[in-house]
Parts: structure tokens; C-alpha cells; sequence
């Protein structure tokens, strides 16, 4: 049996033993002491030095547990005041252990040395003493005691080096009593701080918009095995605060004050409710992480900056198991944007889970929503002066239907929420019906004409939210701001041009493998003529995309229809017509997978010597790929 166990076992007998003889089991309770942490041993510490005993004052041997021995009782009175529990305690002439405390004998129990620690030693060849350890550092240790001069005079703050220490306490060893040469450490301290937490705090701001937050500081991680402590100044020789375990961080606070000592830089540091001074030129100890923030969000989701979160709201821990969220679980939806996932910085690119825990092992982290713009459609397709603002490095074309007239279709009315927590749209009328989406304070929304209901105190109404449609909730929460309308091509002067398209498709981003549409794919048609192709002005001729992108580099064009009058029944083909008919590639009058095949082969490579007027299939003055397919679907609607 080790000497440590056999002291504990030797200590419990005894404290059973006196509990039962002498009544003393009332002292002891077996119950564990209430919870210290470094912040409270600190303010009962300065507590017990204003309000009942100041350093130089005269210590009175008035407790009767511990008269006669002075120093031993003043620091159990200063352990008593401060963790409500004596460290060792006298009765019957013998020196108990108590419940709330561990009692290690021998120098190696000043390896984990502690504040609030009682150390008893042989003070000289025949007399002990007792101290109350109230700090350290690399040379000594702080202490405070009473009786070091015999004239019970108090002392707080006096040091004695690790050296002398060590050296007395294992002088108490020779004694054969087991009372002296130990030290006693309370049991249930908590002194670890609250941050840093083990896992990444995340904080989403929203839209990734301007932000109005500064840096409040610079994050240090731990890379010391064996930790780093926070010292009261800078230098080996002020006093111990507190130490940090690996991989733990700290953080140095914007406009903290430095210092050389020792041949290291120094600098004032905040580590969770600790605060001190710390080595931070040396990456074998330490290693900056990244920037810490502080200060209020605020979003811009449709052009005006909004408040739009303190932080509590779009908070989340991210643990082992955590991926991260989409937009839409914090109402971040935004017509015509395409949410791609959250970067650490306002302009970066989306990051994964993953790269996240990687590159930020603790603490907190800013993360800003990425979005990407989806290419606006003109509110007015037939007006190209006035684009709803197309990329300026993207040639925009806008199809014209022959320069017919345009009506505005009645769609509904235009709606902005006025709510700062947002408004909820849900599947049908009323409060327990499931939520679709939230949309944010200042989102626009479309109120549909059609019936409106009441329940729950409230008008609902259905709406419309970029590509989202349910109820919501008009008669609160939001205001009306005008009407919505959808422009849509008419008939021209002659009444027989008509359109199927409600216009969006009458537009196009082009680049290079993009084709000019045909009249098929803007749904128009025209009684007696046939689509020939698109002209730059609403009386020219017929141009390809060849032409249109050599002369514009990037803009908004607008092309108008080309309309060639078939002939009438009877009258001779148009002798400029190319002979024979269009798509029959092998000249047999019948339009055949054969045809199809030979036009494939033309195109790619070259081979045949086809007609290209005659194999022009979609008359758009090129041949390419949408000629094969508009001759296969022509096949296949003949048969």
C-alpha cells in the first residue's frame, strides 16, 4: 500500500474515530461544499483583508478550536471566511481532517499548487508554521499568515521562494507527526472560465450586407502542452492569475498595452473573467487565430440598411455533428437571390461545415449569407431604354414582337412588411396552419386578387413572395404600397399578330453557345406569313447572331420579328426560293430519319455538300444543332 493511500485511510479511521468520541461529526459535514470560483475567492479575499483582519493587525487567539497555535488558526479562520469550511480542525488535542478538503503530504502536493491552498511546514528545527497561499508565480509564493514575527501581528502579500518551500515541507516529513508537512486544497473549485466554449459559437448576419461592427481584438490560441499562465504583470516576477490548459483561447483586446521582460513581449490579456498580462511573441506557447468582433449587425435586403439582429437571434454552437443551416431558417430569402451558403468574411466565398471547424477550433465566429443575383427581367420587355439593370458585361437581347402594342395586366397589390420580427406565410388562413416562409421586416410581398378570410382576429389573404405563394395575415403587420402589373404583348394594327408568352421568355442573356430564339420559342405566330428571322430595327432585314455579337460587346439590344408573306395558293414558288424542300437532305421529297441523320453529319463535320438555304430549318440564317432538332421533331410529327 502507496504512503498517500495509507494516510487516507489513516485520516478517515481518525475523523470517524474523534466524530464518535468527542462529538465533533456536526463539524464535518459529508455534503460537498458549495462551488468557488477564482472571481469570488477574490472578492471574499479582499473582504477578509478590509473587514477583518488588515495586514499589520494583531491576530486574536480567540477561537477555540485553535488556541495556543496562532498561525494554524488564523489560516483556518482566513480558509472558513472564504470557503465556509475549516481546512483542519483541533479537538481532543489532535488535528482532524476535513470533508470539503484533499490533504496531500510531501513537497511533490506543491506541483499543483493552488490559491486558497493551506500549506503547513517546519519553520525551523523544532516549530511549524502555517500560511494561507493567496498567488504565485515563477520565484515565490504569495501567502498570507499570522504570528511569523510571535507577536500575532497579521501579514498579507508576504512571499517565500519555491526553493525554501519545497525544502521545509519535506524537513516536516522527518517529524513522525502526520499533521505537519502537507498542504490542503478545498475540493470544489470551478475556476475554469465560461468562454471559451469547446466547440464554435457561429453568429449569422444577414444578406452578408454592410456591417457596423469593429475588431475588439486579436484570438490566441494555446499551443503549450503544458499551458500558459496569465500572470498580474508583465515579467516571471507578479504574481500567478491563473493558468490556461491547451488549445484553450484567449484574446488580446484591441489597444492593450505591451511590454518586453525577460526577453519576451508581454501583453495585457482577457481570458474568459480572467484578466492579466501574458507571453504572446512566442508560437511555441501561443498563435493568433483570427480577429474578434464586437458591436451591432445590421443587413441591407433591399437597398436600405435595417437593424437586423443583435446576435442572440442568428446564434448557434457548433458542434462535431453541426452542418450549417440554410437562409431560409432565418427568414434571409430575398427576391431574386440565390442563397449559396455562408462565408467568415462580408465578400468571400461560401465555406462547408467542415472548413469551419477547421480553421476555427473555439470561439466566435461572424458568418455573412452569400447569395448570388439572379438576372433580372424587365418589368417592360418592348422598352429597351430602360433595362431593369441587366449585367453590364453581358449582352442582353430583348425579342420585339414586329413592334406590337403592349398592355399592363392587373396582377395584384404590392405590400410591405412593416413588422420588425417579420411576417409568416403559411399553407392556408389561420395561426396553426404550417409555415411556408418568414419574410423579413421590409419585404415587399404581392397581395393576388381573390377572396380574403377571417380568423383569428386577423384578414388573411393569398400572396405572393418571389417564388413563394400561401396566406398571410394583411390587416396587421404590413401596409399596402401600390399595385402590381405584368406587361404582355398585343396585336398589332392589323389584329392578327397574337402572343402566348407573358414575356419572359422575350429575353436572353447571350454568350457563346447560346442561338437567337425562333418564333416557336417566343409563342408567336402570324396568320399568312412566316417567321424569317430578327432585324435590329422594325423594318430591316433579317440578321444572325454572328452579326448582332460582333457589333456589341455587351449591352442590351432589342430585336424585332421578320415576317416574309407566304404566297398565296396556286401562285408560283418564289423563284429565289431555294428548289426543293426544306429538310430533305437526300433530295427523295419525303421528310425521314435519313434526313435528320445527314444533317446531323453535315453540321459536325462538314460532309454532304447540303443545300444550307434548303436545310435552314428554323430560318435563322445559320445552320447549327437547332436545325437537326427542329427536323427531327418535324419528322416526328409527320408520323
Amino acid at each position: 500500500m502507496n504512503k498517500k493511500r495509507r494516510l487516507l485511510i489513516s485520516a478517515a479511521a481518525l475523523l470517524l474515530t474523534a466524530a464518535v468520541l468527542f462529538g465533533a461529526l456536526s463539524v464535518f459535514a459529508f455534503a460537498a461544499g458549495p462551488v468557488m470560483t477564482y472571481a469570488l475567492f477574490e472578492e471574499k479575499l479582499a473582504s477578509f483583508k478590509e473587514n477583518v483582519y488588515p495586514n499589520g493587525s494583531t491576530y486574536r487567539d480567540n477561537i477555540a478550536e485553535f488556541r495556543g497555535i496562532q498561525c494554524f488558526g488564523f489560516a483556518n479562520e482566513i480558509s472558513k471566511y472564504i470557503f465556509g469550511t475549516f481546512a483542519t480542525y483541533s479537538g481532543a488535542g489532535k488535528y482532524l481532517y476535513s470533508n470539503n478538503w484533499e490533504i496531500n503530504r510531501g513537497s511533490a502536493a506543491l506541483n499543483n499548487l493552488h490559491v486558497g491552498d493551506v500549506i503547513r511546514y517546519r519553520s525551523s528545527t523544532s516549530a511549524d508554521h502555517s500560511v494561507f497561499v493567496t498567488g504565485m508565480d515563477d520565484e515565490y509564493v504569495y501567502v498570507s499568515d499570522a504570528n511569523n514575527d510571535h507577536r500575532n501581528t497579521v501579514r498579507h502579500n508576504a512571499k517565500i521562494t519555491w526553493t525554501k518551500l519545497y525544502d521545509r515541507i519535506d524537513r516536516a516529513l522527518e517529524s513522525d507527526s502526520s499533521y505537519i508537512g502537507y498542504v490542503a486544497h478545498y475540493k470544489y473549485w470551478n475556476d475554469s472560465p465560461s468562454d471559451p466554449s469547446p466547440s464554435v459559437t457561429v453568429s449569422y448576419n444577414g444578406n452578408g450586407a454592410v456591417t457596423e461592427n469593429e475588431i475588439t481584438g486579436q484570438r490566441y490560441r494555446v499551443t503549450a502542452p503544458e499551458g500558459l499562465k496569465i500572470r498580474a504583470g508583465a515579467g516571471t516576477d507578479k504574481q500567478h492569475i491563473t493558468s490556461m490548459k491547451y488549445d484553450e483561447t484567449f484574446i488580446v483586446p484591441t489597444g492593450a498595452q505591451t511590454a518586453e521582460a525577460d526577453g519576451y513581449v508581454w501583453s495585457q490579456v482577457v481570458f474568459g473573467s480572467y484578466e492579466g498580462w501574458s507571453v504572446i511573441s512566442e508560437s511555441d506557447w501561443c498563435e493568433p487565430t483570427g480577429p474578434v468582433y464586437g458591436g451591432t449587425y445590421y443587413a441591407d435586403g433591399n437597398g436600405d440598411i435595417r437593424l437586423c439582429s443583435n446576435g442572440n437571434v442568428y446564434t448557434q454552437t457548433a458542434g462535431s455533428e453541426w452542418t450549417m443551416p440554410d437562409a431560409e431558417t432565418f427568414g434571409l430569402v430575398y427576391p431574386d437571390m440565390i442563397f449559396k451558403g455562408w462565408s467568415d468574411s462580408a465578400d468571400g466565398a461560401a465555406m462547408t461545415a467542415d472548413q469551419l471547424r477547421q480553421k476555427y477550433r473555439t470561439g466566435t465566429v461572424v458568418l455573412y449569407a452569400v447569395y448570388e443575383e439572379v438576372p433580372a427581367v424587365p418589368d417592360e420587355p418592348d422598352d429597351p431604354g430602360d433595362p431593369s439593370e441587366p449585367p453590364a458585361d453581358s449582352l442582353v437581347i430583348y425579342y420585339n414582337v414586329n413592334g406590337g402594342e403592349v398592355g399592363d395586366i392587373y396582377i395584384g397589390d404590392s405590400y410591405r412588411v412593416t413588422a420588425y420580427d417579420g411576417l409568416i406565410i403559411r399553407e392556408a388562413p389561420g395561426t396553426s396552419s404550417k409555415r411556408v416562409i418568414t419574410m423579413h421586416c421590409d419585404s415587399v410581398f404581392c397581395v393576388l386578387p381573390g377572396d380574403r378570410v377571417e380568423t383569428g382576429g386577423y384578414t388573411w389573404a393569398p400572396v405572393r413572395y418571389g417564388e413563394y405563394e400561401g396566406w398571410s395575415a394583411v390587416s396587421d403587420f404590413c401596409e399596402m404600397t401600390g399595385t402590381v402589373t405584368e406587361s404582355r404583348y398585343g396585336k398589332d394594327d392589323e389584329g392578327n399578330l397574337t402572343v402566348l408568352s407573358a414575356g419572359k421568355v422575350l429575353f436572353q442573356i447571350i454568350d457563346e453557345q447560346s442561338s437567337l430564339l425562333t418564333a416557336a420559342d417566343t409563342g408567336i405566330s402570324r396568320e399568312g406569313y412566316e417567321f424569317a428571322g430578327w432585324s435590329e430595327t422594325a423594318d430591316g432585314g433579317a440578321v444572325t447572331l454572328a452579326e448582332i455579337t460582333g457589333k456589341y460587346d455587351k449591352g442590351a439590344v432589342t430585336l424585332y420579328a421578320v415576317w416574309e408573306e407566304l404566297p398565296e395558293p396556286g401562285e408560283p414558288d418564289d423563284p429565289e426560293q431555294p428548289e426543293g424542300k426544306t429538310g430533305d437532305a437526300d433530295g427523295d421529297g419525303i421528310l425521314s430519319n435519313l434526313d435528320v441523320v445527314l444533317l446531323f453529319r453535315y453540321v459536325s463535320s462538314g460532309e454532304g455538300g447540303l443545300d444550307e438555304a434548303l436545310m435552314d430549318v428554323d430560318a435563322d440564317g445559320e445552320l447549327s444543332n437547332r436545325d437537326v432538332t427542329a427536323l427531327f421533331k418535324m419528322v416526328c410529327t409527320q408520323q
